[in-house]
């Protein structure tokens, strides 16, 4: 006879298993990241997946953000600094 898991501990179970998922995903807070990274954090999480820096060309990053100015108020100053702090540094898309 086997024995079954109480509800309790495997609810405890799914619950450690869900914020491990959770602490994975999340991007690092970094004492050295720019101010920008936490408007990133902030901002580009509410509707999607915010993209990794380095993932994205300058020109692919500026068309996205084309659309996105009309949804998110950011300064001029921010949405530069946004496009610096997430282009790739030699201008290569990553491949996905």
């Amino acid at each position: 006879m086997s024995a079954r898991p109480s509800p309790r501990l495997a609810g405890l179970g799914a619950v450690v298993a869900a914020l491990a998922a959770c602490a994975a995903c999340a991007p690092a807070s970094s004492p050295d990241a720019p101010p920008i990274a936490a408007v990133h954090r902030h901002q580009c999480g509410r509707c999607h997946a915010p993209p990794d820096p380095g993932t994205h060309t300058r020109a692919q990053l500026e068309e996205a953000f084309s659309r996105h100015k009309t949804r998110v108020r950011l300064s001029a100053e921010e949405w530069a600094a946004m496009v610096d702090y997430l282009a790739s540094p030699d201008g290569a898309a990553a491949l996905r």
